[in-house]
């Protein structure tokens, strides 16, 4: 598996101002490619993603770069959760990902979510 990549510093060409938004913690932060996380009622895997401040009835993206977006459920607390996209799962990889505000398209900083080969 190749490095990770870096993590641009803030703020980007792409978000000016900065994020409105950080990400202060997530999990899963690495799993096995068919590894089952945080199992949801509908068979899927789930992440969370604690944020810097209460989001409350925001509605916020999940974006894995370049085709992934996921709707994230949002309780008014400043953490949310979204399903993990099965391709991922499938692919050993770093997969970088940011949290996004719809109505503003504001863009949290980045981290990287770690999918590593099944165990022989």
């Amino acid at each position: 598996m190749a490095a990770p990549p870096s993590i641009p510093p803030e703020p980007t060409l792409s978000n000016p101002q900065g994020p409105l938004l950080r990400i202060l913690d997530f999990g899963p932060k690495t799993l096995r490619v068919g590894q089952r996380v945080n199992p949801q009622p509908d068979g899927s895997s789930a992440m969370w993603i604690r944020l810097t401040q209460p989001v409350g009835r925001l509605p916020l993206t999940v974006v894995f770069a370049p085709r992934h977006r996921i709707p994230v459920c949002v309780d008014g607390s400043d953490t949310v959760t979204a399903v993990i996209p099965p391709s991922l799962q499938s692919t050993p990889g770093y997969y970088p990902f940011y949290v996004t505000i719809e109505s503003t398209r504001r863009k949290s900083d980045e981290r990287v979510l770690i999918v590593e080969p099944a165990p022989d």
